[in-house]
This record gives structure tokens, sequence and C-alpha cells, in this order.
């Protein structure tokens, strides 16, 4: 995706946000709670900034679920129509986790990398060129690079 300002929000329109740096990663998952999450065989997000992102209308819900590591995560949904928005991951409080859904030109992200594979439905390939990883890489190094070397 370009460096532009980026807008999204959820599915009814009350909920609206902004992201005005560039993007750090984008991903998908398909771990079987991020397909319960979603409904679809997996979940996509990107990452930005915490200081690069701002909602600009509507006051989203808020719920904590705990992460694998035992972390809490801030899940945010429209309080109208519960589509899910964005998180503020437990793991750090720099950045936040938007739904590519949520971005208005969402269509427009590849995602970097698949994580959690093993748990993906038995038809599931990764797309060509994308990287594809069984379990939750420990380092997204290699993740973040691919995202960068996609975007230039």
């Amino acid at each position: 995706m370009t460096e532009r300002a980026l807008s999204g929000g959820c599915l009814c329109g009350e909920v609206r946000f902004e992201v005005t740096g560039p993007l750090v990663v984008g991903f998908a998952c398909c771990c079987t709670e991020c397909q319960k999450a979603s409904g679809s065989a997996f979940s996509m997000s990107v990452l930005a900034m915490a200081g690069d992102f701002q909602v600009t209308a509507g006051e989203p819900r808020l719920w904590m679920r705990p992460g694998p590591s035992g972390q809490a995560s801030a899940q945010y949904a429209c309080p109208t129509c519960s589509a899910r928005t964005h998180a503020r991951p437990g793991y750090s409080d720099a950045v936040v986790s938007i739904r590519t859904g949520a971005l208005d030109r969402g269509r427009e992200v590849t995602p970097a990398a698949f994580f959690w594979t093993r748990e993906a439905p038995e038809w599931f390939e990764p797309p060509e060129g994308v990287l594809a990883y069984e379990t939750q890489p420990a380092d997204l190094a290699e993740v973040v690079a691919a995202w960068r070397a996609r975007q230039a």
C-alpha cells in the first residue's frame, strides 16, 4: 500500500479511524481462534505504530481477550454492528493491529506471511511468494523484511 493516509471503519460506518503513517507489516493468521473470530478460514491484519492511529468517529466497544502468551489483548468493535476494527496487542503498546477488512482500501493489502498454517483448513494453500509458518514465528524480522520488499 502507498504511504498516504489510510482510513477505515466498521460495517455500519459508526466507527471510523485513520492511519497517518506507514504500515509496519501485514499478515494473516489461520489459527482456530482467528477462524472463529472472523467466521472465515483466517483473519488478516496490518500493524501500524500506535501514534499513527486515531479513531475519528464513534466510540468502539472494548473487550479483553487473553492471548497465547497469557497477556490480554484489547479488542475493539463497533457497538452497533459488532464489526471488529482494531486491537491493542498485549505484547506491545507501540503498535495497533488493524483488521484489514476494516480498511477502506483493504483489498490492496497482500499479507507478507500466513501464521498458524497447521490449523488452516485442509484445502488452504498460501499464495506463491508469501511466507508461511506452521505456528507463530518468535521473531517477526523476516516477515517485516518481506513486507518492506513488497512495498518497495
